[in-house]
């Protein structure tokens, strides 16, 4: 049985990892969010981790940066797994979680969807034989999503060479996310593009890294460890 704890349970990914481990038949302990009312969940909801009475093997967390932080200095004390899926992190809560995975097992990406993970597979494929082609990225995703770029589009601009200079973000309505790489070459043009159609993909994608990441002692992971 896979326990785990999901941080920041009240937003609207926190409830869709809430509703797939659920159906997955995994056992949710607590939920931990800033927001104690507002989900309807058989366990119970801590403002901080300094109240979890709990044990889990593994915490989710799609919260805000500032709570990462926290969350690192918890798991290297207790020894529970994480795996981060909190994006717009700064280079001092980064090494915070560097310095947790020398304690217990830290799992970090920008998404957890595989589609993106092969997506940038096959971006950075086609970057090594467009030589002459311009490279560029547009990102869209609801109104209500804080950072911009997304962390999806740093990794991808990381990936291909891209300053973020040259990714186009757009914020509005209600869209889950959608990722556009743009090879631009003479007289032609060449577009890889993702869509999530539903923030199953998140949460679904965030149980697989859980159960991953269940069965490792200590080290920082990613989608790259995972799809091995």
């Amino acid at each position: 049985m896979l326990n785990i704890i999901i941080n920041g349970i009240n937003g609207k990914t926190g409830k869709a990892v809430y509703a797939a481990a659920r159906r997955e038949g995994i056992n949710v302990v607590c939920g931990v969010d800033v927001n104690t009312m507002g989900g309807e969940f058989d366990c119970p909801v801590y403002k901080s981790t300094d109240e979890i009475k709990e044990l889990a093997d593994v915490i989710i967390d799609f919260s805000v940066p500032s709570c990462v932080g926290n969350l690192a200095k918890y798991a290297a004390e207790t020894g529970v797994k994480l795996v981060i899926c909190t994006t717009g992190l700064d280079g001092k809560t980064e090494k915070t979680l560097k310095d947790a995975a020398e304690k217990t097992a830290v799992f970090y990406t920008s998404n957890t969807s595989l589609g993106i993970f092969y997506m940038r597979k096959v971006c950075m494929l086609s970057e090594k034989y467009l030589k002459d082609f311009d490279a560029f990225i547009t990102e869209i995703h609801h109104k209500d999503k804080k950072d911009a770029p997304s962390g999806t589009a740093k990794t991808i601009a990381a990936d291909l060479g891209i300053s973020e200079s040259g990714i186009l973000s757009v914020r509005g309505g209600s869209v889950f996310g959608e990722h556009t790489v743009l090879f631009l070459g003479k007289n032609e043009k060449i577009t890889i593009t993702h869509e999530a159609l539903s923030r199953d993909i998140f949460a679904d994608g965030a149980i697989r890294c859980a159960r991953f990441i269940k069965e490792k002692t200590r080290g920082l992971y990613g989608m790259q460890d995972l799809s091995e």
